[in-house]
């Protein structure tokens, strides 16, 4: 029966074992992680199929795993307030400009990454109001 009242919120776990070198996540209802190789050029995403938590007790969430990763990929975990942010001509910022930020500052930490993420979005929207959280955790490999 759902449980379903208004209330609900999606959430996006990530353990990072560093002596394994593995990669283990579950998503509650939460857009994929974003994962970046600089070395390949190349993007791959940390999805999961889970839904938000508070809709139906008891669902069953199903953990992921990967194995390994290379010196400097970066992680991007974020709010759909980013990509759903909007200007003052009512166009989203989008995964690609995301995606694009994160290709482009990939050489440097990650929280100067976040900054750039965090500085792009808000000048993007300009004077418009905010209408969502902008949320955003950036890990760098090593």
């Amino acid at each position: 029966s759902s449980q379903f009242n208004g209330r609900f919120m999606t959430l996006f776990f990530l353990m990072i074992d560093t002596e394994q070198k593995q990669l283990r996540w579950l998503s509650a209802g939460h857009d994929p992680a974003v994962v970046y190789d600089p070395g390949s050029d190349s993007f791959d995403y940390l999805a999961g199929e889970g839904i938000p938590l508070g809709v139906q007790r008891g669902w069953q969430y199903e953990e992921h795993q990967r194995d390994g990763w290379s010196n400097g990929q970066v992680i991007v975990i974020g709010t759909d307030g980013i990509w759903e942010c909007r200007n003052a001509a009512s166009e989203m910022f989008g995964k690609q400009r995301l995606d694009e930020l994160v290709r482009t500052h990939a050489k440097h930490s990650a929280e100067q990454i976040a900054r750039a993420i965090s500085d792009a979005v808000h000048a993007f929207k300009g004077e418009r109001e905010q209408q969502d959280d902008i949320t955003c955790v950036v890990v760098k490999m090593a």
